[in-house]
């Protein structure tokens, strides 16, 4: 990402791909994932590769007019994709996003980065209905 100018769209779907690949196979592409995820997740790295590049991508917008996507909100969108942890493999997934990635239980669609694999929409009728 040090190669392209921050105004340069970065994969598919800009720059947030690097948070949804590990999505598309659950716990294991999570775990796949892990290292490069954990390196774009730290607060140093997040700030230089990734914040600058949100303009550029696809899913910037959230549910709530505009905010752009913060770590955490990634890390807590994660962790919805390995509850319940009921494999081995989604438990090694759980403990990687909530130590490793910093998640928590989100309280509201707010704490979620509701563009990372659906809609706030989607979103808003898990947590308020």
């Amino acid at each position: 990402l040090a190669l392209f100018r921050p105004e340069e769209r970065v994969g598919y779907h800009g720059v947030v791909s690097l948070f949804t690949e590990p999505l598309q196979g659950r716990a294991r592409s999570m775990l796949h994932y892990a290292a490069r995820t954990e390196f774009f997740l730290q607060r140093d790295n997040y700030a230089r590769y990734i914040q600058p590049r949100l303009g550029c991508s696809a899913y910037t917008q959230m549910g709530d007019g505009g905010t752009q996507m913060t770590r955490q909100q990634i890390a807590n969108t994660m962790l919805v994709f390995v509850m319940p942890p009921q494999t081995p493999r989604k438990l090694l997934a759980f403990r990687l996003v909530v130590h490793r990635f910093g998640a928590f239980l989100a309280a509201s669609a707010d704490d979620m980065a509701c563009g990372l694999h659906s809609t706030s929409t989607g979103w808003q009728e898990l947590f308020f209905n």
